[in-house]
């Protein structure tokens, strides 16, 4: 599951690449970081639509990590089991 993250964080930004940069160079912002920073805390009528998409799937991409982190916690919280095969258990498969 974290490999499904990685690549669907690498298809977003691949898919967005060229309006973000424009956005950064043309837009007036300092930098990647501060304009991200300035689209989360912007309000959707003032996003433009293809801003719109970006943060839907940025969302997305957040709900998908933190079902990753949550499953990696129920893992480290699970006793370890131990599982024995069954040819082990049947005395007439060990014989």
């Amino acid at each position: 599951m974290e490999m499904y993250l990685l690549e669907q964080t690498s298809d977003v930004y691949k898919m967005y690449r060229q309006k973000l940069e424009e956005e950064v160079l043309y837009g007036g912002h300092i930098s990647l970081r501060e304009y991200m920073m300035t689209l989360e805390v912007m309000d959707d009528v003032n996003r433009k639509d293809w801003e719109k998409r970006l943060w839907s799937e940025i969302t997305e991409l957040r709900m998908i990590q933190a079902d990753v982190k949550a499953l990696q916690q129920q893992i480290l919280e699970k006793p370890a089991e131990i599982a024995i095969p069954e040819f082990v258990m049947d005395p007439r498969i060990r014989e």
